[in-house]
């Protein structure tokens, strides 16, 4: 019946001049079904907040054209097929403009049914998580392009990307609707021959090796898309095109052209940030790093690294040096695993606050594999032996390498994750699951005996427009492998601050030794739910839950003693990621009387 088309937006706008004028006074009327909140948090046309300060904003025929069309699309998307939106502008002498939108809403439509045609060669299942609506639920006109892009993607991905689709909708009684789907898949299409461009630093070898699709095979928009991934991965290249050639003219064949830019591959980088130390409040770690990330044009890197920790504010203290060379094959065992050898020493310095040096040199090896889009396993093994040197007393040095972790230590680490952020930096939707397993001592010998299970869930949900909710829970346990023998406190669970849990300092959870300087725990829990939001301009902001604490042993775990804090912070969203102030204050009667504290930290909390 072609509805749709129909229901165009109505915009009356008085004939005025718009140089120079501003927005005054937003007026909004007709919304019965929406809060003005939500139909205002789809327009740009609105007076400034703080006009004294950042000025008054600037009014636009164009811009509030844009808003009536985005109140519509809100409107579809609740199911009003029908709704209508004008305004009416009004200029005074001082070129102030006061608007006024009306809204017509009409009825609210619900999914019925849908009808096919053409689609024989899609399995039921794969087209009805297509269609996605449910008979009964409002009828989300926003979605047919959905429909209609799902259903392309199928096909493109079995070798038909001449599909196209037709999707009409009919009205029925009781205010459902009927959609109706044609589709025309076209004839199968194989790949032809590729062609690379752009190589300079490169070997056109790593590019054939990350290509999951060859001469002849039958086309896949999905293998098309893995292969780009495998190439950003490389992570030498700033660019990476795939394209088909010809493809509007609809040949049985097709060639594919790969247009690659490279990264440069030397590189130096000079780097500053604040960190908070587990025996000071905070410090200051510089580093200067040189590398190359295409060694002998096999996308082979190699780096080397010098890093300097350096107390803040209550003193100048240099806290420690690390130097560290690392390289980095992306195919091992001719897979596609990539494999990493890091070897590092920390030669150590003397100390106001201690008259002994402490020496650490270890390396590690560890590999990484992406059996699917989004999960991965990975193995490693580290060494580390760390020397003491100044202390005459071997009592003294016995109770120092206790305290500081002093030992040769073996380890092994098995990792396998899950992780489908759409964001690494400002995720919106997917998840995390991590699953970690350590294992240090037993048979591997050195004097750390120990075994680790860290497990941890993240999920993010867009609720509404900028709106997420991010939550995280993570489970912990770390068990001694010699009798007689307990984990060194440098090898257990560290909890509280500002990635952890807010309004307390940092690290200062869970047990504590005789002189009440925390130990941390062996068994760990932490809960956190987040809710994220815009403010304005590059501002956000977030309301934040809490809960967590560490405990010596499963048998000291009780609920009671779960501690929890609330509050709120502010962003800064930067390229590199969020610059975040958060304020939190403790609920639990343990914590009774204690003040709030603030947090200053780069990236959200999880």
């Amino acid at each position: 019946m072609g509805i749709l088309k129909k229901a165009a937006i109505i915009v009356l706008i008085l004939p005025v001049l718009t140089f120079g004028q501003t927005v005054k006074a937003v007026r909004i009327i007709g919304n019965n079904a929406l809060s003005l909140f939500t139909v205002r948090s789809v327009m740009e046309t609105k007076p400034a907040p703080i006009p004294f300060i950042t000025g008054e904003n600037k009014f636009s025929q164009s811009t509030l054209k844009k808003d009536l069309k985005n109140i519509r699309s809100l409107y579809r998307r609740r199911g009003y097929l029908f709704a209508e939106a004008t305004a009416e502008v009004s200029v005074d002498s001082l070129g102030r403009a006061y608007i006024i939108v009306k809204i017509t809403e009409g009825n609210q439509y619900f999914f019925d049914s849908y009808t096919t045609e053409g689609c024989s060669y899609i399995p039921y299942g794969k087209l009805h998580s297509i269609v996605g609506f449910k008979r009964g639920e409002v009828f989300n006109a926003e979605r047919l392009s959905e429909i209609e892009q799902g259903i392309w993607d199928f096909s493109a991905d079995i070798g038909y990307p001449y599909t196209r689709t037709t999707i009409t909708v009919d009205t029925l009684p009781e205010q459902r609707v009927r959609i109706n789907i044609s589709v025309d898949k076209g004839k199968l299409v194989h790949f032809g021959e590729t062609r690379i461009s752009g190589l300079r630093f490169s070997s056109s070898l790593i590019v054939k090796r990350e290509l999951t699709f060859h001469t002849g095979d039958v086309f896949s928009q999905k293998k098309i898309k893995k292969s780009r991934q495998n190439l950003y991965e490389l992570g030498i290249f700033n660019s990476v095109r795939i394209t088909a050639v010809d493809i509007e003219d609809e040949p049985d064949t097709v060639d594919i052209l790969i247009t690659l830019f490279e990264r440069k591959p030397n590189w130096f980088g000079l780097r500053l940030g604040a960190i908070a130390d587990t025996s000071y409040s905070l410090s200051l770690d510089a580093s200067v790093e040189w590398g190359n990330r295409n060694l002998f044009k096999m996308a082979r890197s190699v780096k080397f690294s010098a890093a300097n920790e350096f107390l803040l504010f209550t003193s100048w203290e240099n806290l420690r040096n690390r130097f560290t060379i690392s390289y980095r094959e992306p195919w091992v065992m001719e897979t596609r695993t990539p494999g990493e050898l890091t070897f590092y020493f920390e030669p150590g310095n003397y100390r106001e606050t201690r008259q002994y040096r402490i020496q650490r040199l270890g390396g590690e090896i560890s590999i990484s594999h992406r059996f699917t889009q989004y999960t991965r396993l990975g193995f490693g093994f580290g060494y580390e032996r760390a020397d003491i040197f100044g202390v005459k007393s071997p009592e003294l040095a016995e109770r120092i390498r206790q305290e500081e972790g002093i030992v040769i230590q073996r380890r092994v680490t098995f990792l396998v994750e899950r992780d489908s952020r759409n964001s690494p930096i400002y995720p919106t939707e997917g998840s995390v699951g991590r699953a970690k397993i350590e294992y240090a001592g037993g048979i591997l010998g050195g004097d750390d005996n120990f075994a680790k299970l860290d497990l941890l869930w993240t999920r993010y949900q867009e609720i509404e427009s900028g709106f997420v909710l991010a939550s995280r829970l993570r489970l912990a346990d770390a068990g001694n492998l010699a009798p007689g023998e307990d984990i060194l406190p440098h090898n257990r669970f560290r909890l509280g601050g500002g990635s952890s849990v807010r309004g307390f300092e940092e690290f200062s959870m869970g047990p504590r030794d005789k002189t009440g300087l925390p130990t941390g725990g062996k068994v760990l829990f932490l809960a956190n739910y987040e809710l994220r939001f815009p403010i304005y301009w590059k501002l956000g902001g977030t309301i934040f839950a809490d809960a967590g604490n560490l405990w010596d042993n499963y048998r000291s775990v009780k609920p009671e003693n779960i501690r929890f804090s609330s509050g709120m912070g502010i962003q800064f969203l930067s390229p590199v990621g969020p610059v975040r102030l958060d304020y939190a204050e403790r609920l639990t009667r343990l914590d009774a009387g204690t003040n709030g504290m603030w947090h200053f930290g780069l990236l959200y909390a999880f």
